[in-house]
């Protein structure tokens, strides 16, 4: 047997043992009368040693949702075991109803930062090198990037267009250098100037640059094609080539069509030049790393797509990827290409749903006020909404379970669902069936099942027709740090095709 496979057998013994505890740990309390669940209203059922126990009386027809999470560590698979048994009364109910989110809406702009500005050259670079990260080999390796000698073949009012010189205009688009200035000069630039900021001019020419080059058809040894892409060690001036190109410049693959994904290309990575240029004017003024976590960059700049009404293609399958398999993708991973997920479409569905929810929440100020922040990750969260990860992360999961209740007294406030999209409709090219759910009977044994730190599992448990009075452990390591959820789902809840949902659950 493998290494790895003995330590997650280890790890699956370590937590049925720790269930088998928790569950006969309760045997001498005195039963107490079962607490009543509200039906539709999330609860938090609290952890001790890695597990979570408590006692319900299930009704024949009386069906659950548990919404099980792990604020672990986002490189590390934790196996999770889920066990019950018959028991003769209640005895032990750790519930909480999960509070409403303290909400103070994001109205007023961010403060203005200090700008630097520079003269703006007289050489209009009508030729140009660019040096770019062309194998799967290590990024402070020189030999991993290719030098390009670009010549200029477009020019707007704020962008030049450049094209790899291997190749001539007559292998592009017709007329896509001309469709790049029109979107750029006219739509692109002044939606982000006016919802995300401005790009910092790092090269003093006065105008931003995009490179056409066929190399993002053949990244990591070939392996690999793009449709474009931003590095942010090309916006920090100490940085020389090939490792950064000491300008302002996006990279598209030269094989780029016209048509409504080229502008929400151009939007997403348009918006990491935004972010790169707000970081390293920061970075400048303050001796700390500025640079934004890779989760909350891409998060960032996907929910920028939405602000200039781009269509869905950039979002489409990774939405889809992430509802089929959330307990695979995590949400908080600082460094995309280094953790080996940089083309994981899952994750990249994760964090786009999770700061549309937030954006959803605190308005659309909010991107502004993450990309100008001089904090990262999960405090730079903290300080624009005021809320914990660990609390934003809970209500999140909790809107992906499902829209808010009509019942606005008792649903969670304000909002408890996405506003943006529907997860049970059509985006782009995917029908969408909402978050997939494990099923479990409680009467037979538990599923094996795992998840990824700061990842997410939604199983929805019955007792089959056979009522009773259970005791339920749902356990990993401690280093798991779970949070879990529970909601008794209400009896004539139906989908959006008048299913059940546990009948249309994948």
């Amino acid at each position: 047997m493998h290494k790895r496979g003995i330590i997650i057998a280890v790890m699956i013994l370590g937590s049925f043992a720790i269930c088998w505890i928790q569950l006969h740990r309760a045997q001498a309390t005195t039963p107490s009368a079962p607490k009543t669940l509200d039906e539709g209203i999330p609860y938090a059922v609290a952890i001790e040693n890695g597990a979570a126990t408590f006692d319900l009386k299930i009704g024949n027809s009386d069906r659950y949702l548990l919404i099980i999470g792990s604020l672990g560590a986002s490189d590390m698979e934790f196996p999770l075991s889920l066990t019950a048994r018959p028991i003769a009364a209640v005895a032990n109910q750790p519930f909480e109803r999960i509070a409403p989110l303290t909400v103070r809406p994001i109205t007023t702009p961010a403060a203005p930062l200090t700008m630097t500005y520079t003269t703006p050259s007289q050489d209009t670079h009508e030729s140009r090198d660019f040096s770019i990260h062309v194998t799967d080999g290590a990024l402070d390796d020189p030999r991993s990037y290719q030098r390009i000698r670009a010549r200029l073949i477009a020019e707007g009012r704020q962008v030049r267009v450049y094209l790899d010189g291997d190749q001539t205009e007559r292998e592009l688009y017709p007329g896509i250098a001309a469709e790049l200035i029109r979107l750029f000069d006219n739509e692109v630039y002044p939606t982000s100037l006016q919802n995300c900021g401005d790009y910092c001019d790092v090269d003093g020419d006065g105008k931003f640059a995009i490179l056409l080059s066929h190399w993002l058809g053949k990244l990591q040894g070939g392996g690999t094609s793009v449709g474009g892409f931003v590095r942010g060690s090309d916006f920090r001036k100490t940085i020389d080539p090939p490792f950064g190109n000491q300008a302002d410049v996006l990279y598209l693959n030269s094989n780029i069509a016209a048509g409504p994904r080229l502008k929400t290309l151009l939007a997403h990575e348009y918006t990491h030049a935004v972010l790169f240029s707000a970081r390293r004017r920061l970075a400048d003024s303050i001796a700390l790393d500025t640079d934004e976590e890779d989760w909350l960059n891409e998060a960032i700049a996907h929910v920028a797509e939405n602000m200039h009404s781009s269509d869905w293609s950039n979002l489409d399958h990774r939405i889809e990827a992430f509802l089929q398999n959330p307990a695979e993708c995590p949400l908080v991973v600082a460094d995309y290409y280094r953790a080996g997920r940089w083309r994981d479409h899952g994750c990249r569905g994760a964090t786009y749903l999770f700061l549309r929810w937030c954006t959803d929440t605190y308005g659309d100020e909010l991107i502004r006020r993450l990309i100008h922040s001089p904090h990262r990750g999960r405090m730079n969260l903290l300080q624009t909404t005021g809320n914990t990860f660990e609390d934003l992360f809970r209500h999140w999961t909790i809107a992906l379970a499902g829209p808010p209740l009509d019942d606005t007294t008792t649903a969670i406030q304000p909002p408890g669902g996405l506003q943006y999209l529907s997860l049970n409709d059509r985006i782009g090219e995917y029908d969408l069936h909402g978050i997939a759910r494990d099923q479990w009977n409680i009467k037979g044994a538990g599923p094996s099942l795992s998840l990824n730190g700061t990842a997410s599992r939604f199983v929805e448990f019955s007792a089959a027709d056979s009522p009773g009075t259970f005791r339920l452990c749902v356990s990993s390591q401690s280093s798991a740090k779970l949070q879990i959820t529970l909601t008794k789902l209400p009896s004539d809840a139906l989908d959006r095709n008048g299913r059940q949902p546990h009948l249309a659950a994948r």
